[in-house]
Parts: C-alpha cells; sequence; structure tokens
C-alpha cells in the first residue's frame, strides 16, 4: 500500500494590447508518498511546468503567428533518469479564407526536439516507467471549414 498526498497550483497571466497577446504560466504539482512496505523509500518530489506564448496578427497580410515555449521538469526523484527538464518550443501560422469560412494553418510541434516519450508514476512498488509511442516533433498542414447557418425567425 502506498500513501500520496498530492498538493498542486497553476497561475496564468495574460496581456493583450490590440494585435498582440502575450501570455505566462506556471504549475506547480508535489507529491509525498509514502509505504508500509520494507525498504519503501519514502518520495518527496516535484513535477513543474512554466513558459510562454505570443500571438500576433500582422495586419496587413491578415496571418496568425502563434508560439509558445514551455519547461517540464520533475525533481526529487532518487533515479537521475526521472530528474528531468524538457523544454518544448511550438509555432503556428494560420490565415483565415472566404471571409472566415477557411482557415489554413501550417504547426510546427517540439521545434527543439526535446520531448520525452515516458511518463514515471508511483505505484505500490515504488515507481513505474510508462513508454508512450509517439512522434515527439513534426509538421502538420490543416485545413478547417466553418458550416454556419442563421437559424430560421419564425
Amino acid at each position: 500500500k502506498v500513501n500520496t498526498i498530492l498538493t498542486a497550483g497553476t497561475a496564468k497571466l495574460t496581456y493583450k494590447l490590440g494585435k498582440l497577446t502575450v501570455g505566462t504560466t506556471g504549475k506547480l504539482t508535489s507529491r509525498h508518498s509514502t509505504g508500509n512496505r520494507e525498504n519503501f523509500q519514502k518520495l518527496n518530489v516535484y513535477d513543474f511546468q512554466y513558459g510562454m506564448n505570443l500571438i500576433y496578427t500582422v495586419p496587413v497580410l491578415n496571418v496568425d503567428i502563434s508560439t509558445d515555449i514551455n519547461n517540464y521538469g520533475r525533481r526529487g526523484y532518487s533515479s537521475s533518469n526521472m530528474n528531468t527538464d524538457e523544454l518544448i518550443w511550438n509555432a503556428q501560422l494560420s490565415r483565415s479564407l472566404f471571409k472566415g469560412k477557411l482557415t489554413a494553418k501550417l504547426t510546427a510541434y517540439d521545434l527543439l526536439n526535446n520531448l520525452s516519450t515516458v511518463s514515471y508514476n508511483v505505484n505500490a512498488q515504488g515507481r513505474t516507467e510508462t513508454w508512450y509511442r509517439s512522434v515527439p516533433r513534426y509538421f502538420m498542414f490543416s485545413l478547417a471549414y466553418r458550416f454556419y447557418q442563421k437559424p430560421n425567425k419564425k
């Protein structure tokens, strides 16, 4: 049996000036885990995330440029493999066409190629590793069409 006390907090701040939006975010999660198994090593660990984002509409081109950069970190684990930092940077260009009915987007995920595909959890034995099959760094082009119909007035 493992007893875990989990505390978490999040803070966000956003500032908008005309066509520019800038935001910051921070998140902290701490875990205190104890177990009744002999030789169970108590865990006092914390996971954190902090970063910022930016959105700007270029007036002449009417193109939205957005980017976000976040650092995801873990501290306090007994294994150095689990005490990590991952700096993740994403960016996107988007443009609305045909009076906003069609939106074209080009998105780049994990430009710095730092995303890990491993998640660590604490279980009754003290630790679990979970591997995810994912593509951590990629580009994506998408088109979205908005169907909109005004309701009939009766």
